[in-house]
């Protein structure tokens, strides 16, 4: 049995910042170790920046060199952004190859991929958010966004009819709700499960950048949960996702569906004691798996003062694991 693992920011020669180009690195690493004690994992990089040795390929066509791995591989697993589209198209090549999807179908990531499109599939748990075409019924401040993205890239808040001015076309805007940004990470299948509950701390000053995040994230007994697995059912999804949401007034409200494995899972096997890879193998068989509590908690960060603790590293930038002594103080 073998795996073909595509994560972009580890197997293309894109240019990126060093930042996202750490996260890809990190979930690339997490998944390959966790592949490779049970099956064959097959994969390349187009990159020679890349921290560990892999299957090189120098001045090749990424998309060609994806097809053949793809036709030759008995499962797949895309780890991709949704700009332009990127993701759906990776996986409707996948699902033309025969080769087995470990993840979401097309039509889910392309649901998903699409901010506005999943709003109007789930605006009885989301702010309210509209097409920005020059003006807007939402009072300031309020969020504005391109329809298409992933790690918070191009979001800002609009905090005077000033700021409206750079709002691009073909942003969408959405209600700027104050309180706790969370995530949960999902593994879908016959049911949806919930594995881990994650805090994310962002920069909100000028944009969303996200600076840390926090494995397990806590949640007061007086919040539902529900409207994110309410979320989810309403879309064509498989295996890993992950949900960002924002609870404000022990009120959830669902920010983003993600149809792909998510930065958090880096920290799995040191919080709960399993790898992302074992389960999502598990899941696609229809197999149980335990669902652990969390044994501690880990802070994920980017930062060039943890070299003792890097899980993966760029130059000097180092994507640090660092536990947390009392879980419950978080």
């Amino acid at each position: 049995m073998n795996v073909f693992l595509y994560e972009h920011a580890t197997c293309s020669n894109d240019p990126l910042p060093r930042d996202i180009l750490l996260e890809g690195i990190g979930m690339f690493k997490s998944l390959y170790e966790g592949f490779k004690k049970f099956s064959t994992v097959k994969t390349f990089t187009l990159r020679k920046d890349i921290p560990f040795s892999l299957n090189f390929f120098k001045n090749k066509d990424v998309i060609d060199v994806f097809i053949k791995f793809a036709e030759s591989s008995d499962f797949s697993l895309i780890v991709a952004p949704e700009d332009d589209g990127l993701l759906y198209k990776l996986t409707k090549i996948i699902e033309k190859t025969g080769s087995k999807n470990l993840g979401s179908p097309s039509r889910g990531v392309f649901e998903t991929s699409d901010k506005y499109l999943t709003y109007k599939k789930i605006k009885n748990f989301s702010p309210r958010t509209e097409i920005f075409n020059g003006k807007t019924s939402l009072n300031l401040p309020f969020v504005a966004k391109p329809r298409v993205s992933c790690s918070c890239e191009g979001i800002f808040i609009v905090r005077s009819e000033k700021d409206m001015e750079r709002i691009p076309e073909g942003y969408i805007v959405q209600e700027f709700v104050d309180g706790i940004d969370m995530s949960a990470s999902l593994i879908v299948g016959d049911e949806i499960k919930l594995i881990s509950i994650n805090r994310q701390i962002l920069s909100k000053k000028s944009n969303f950048k996200l600076k840390e995040i926090v494995v397990p994230g806590e949640v007061s007994s007086g919040v539902d949960l529900e409207p994110i697995f309410k979320s989810v059912e309403r879309f064509d999804l498989f295996g890993y996702v992950g949900v960002d949401f924002i609870v404000s007034n022990d009120t959830v409200f669902v920010i983003e569906i993600n149809p792909r494995i998510t930065t958090s899972v880096v920290a799995f096997e040191k919080v709960y004691g399993y790898n992302i890879s074992e389960i999502i193998f598990k899941n696609y068989y229809k197999e149980r798996f335990e669902i652990k509590f969390p044994r501690k908690s880990v802070r994920i960060l980017k930062t060039n003062n943890y070299e003792n603790r890097c899980f993966v590293k760029i130059d000097k930038l180092c994507l640090a694991l660092e536990e947390i002594n009392d879980r419950h103080s978080i």
